[in-house]
This record gives structure tokens, C-alpha cells and sequence, in this order.
């Protein structure tokens, strides 16, 4: 949540380092100022950069992986991210084993293939084990 205070005109150190660009002039003759906390401003711009990653990864596992010309955002995560499934964890692999929806065949045939174009990028966790998925 954003933190903002309005800061009078009359007192130059306390708007020094936060001059807003759009002063509007209040009925008193004072300018309005905005405070904007360093943190939150830090804050919302890693949010933007995960957000932005989130969409690029959704736009590759759509258009190179599941060969989907156009898929809505919430429609790919609903189809894929919400499928229930398990993770083996052996020497040197991670398999994670994906329950098929019985409900959308069609789309689950495009998760096959897809899956297996996962496969061939050999997907490597930092920790060493390659990730291998299967519908099942």
C-alpha cells in the first residue's frame, strides 16, 4: 500500500528531495505536495519485472511449446497451472507427473507434445537434477 502525505510549500527541506512535477495551487496560495516513499517505488517496480516475466514465460509456453497461436493469459494458467500432479525426486532427475483432465482431450494432446519439447530442452534446476515432465 502506497504512502502519501501533502507536504506545504513553506517548508523548502522537506520538499526538496520529493518535488512533485504537476503542483496544482491550492485556495490558500500553497502548492500541493506529494510525498512518494523510495520504498514503495522499489517495491512496484520489482512487482512490474516479475509481472513482465510472468507474461514473457506464458507467451513462450504458448506460442513455442504448445504451438498456441492465441491463448488468453487466464485460460493457460487455468488449463495448466491448476492441474494437480506430483514431483519423484531421484539422483541427478526431478520428475513431475501431471494428472490429465479427462475433460479437454484436445487440449491435453497439445500438452503432450509440449511436454515433450520441455523434455528436449533439458531443463536443469541451479541444484544439479534435470526436471522431466509426463502426463499421466
Amino acid at each position: 500500500m502506497k504512502t502519501s502525505r501533502i507536504i506545504s510549500q513553506k517548508n523548502p527541506a522537506a520538499t526538496k528531495k520529493y518535488r512533485s512535477t504537476a503542483n496544482p495551487i491550492l485556495p490558500d496560495g500553497n502548492a500541493r505536495q506529494t510525498f512518494v516513499d523510495p520504498f514503495d517505488v522499489e517495491l512496484d517496480q520489482l512487482l512490474t519485472s516479475f509481472r513482465l516475466t510472468l507474461a514473457n514465460l506464458l507467451v513462450f509456453l504458448a506460442k513455442e511449446i504448445l504451438e498456441e497461436a492465441a491463448i488468453e493469459m487466464t485460460t493457460l494458467i487455468q488449463s495448466i497451472l491448476y492441474l494437480p500432479g506430483r514431483i519423484e525426486n531421484d539422483t541427478g532427475r526431478r520428475r513431475a507427473y501431471i494428472k490429465n483432465n479427462e475433460r479437454d482431450p484436445a487440449f491435453m494432446r497439445k500438452l503432450t507434445k509440449g511436454l515433450s519439447k520441455l523434455n528436449a530442452l533439458n531443463i536443469r534446476h541451479p541444484g544439479g537434477p534435470v526436471y522431466e515432465f509426463k502426463l499421466e
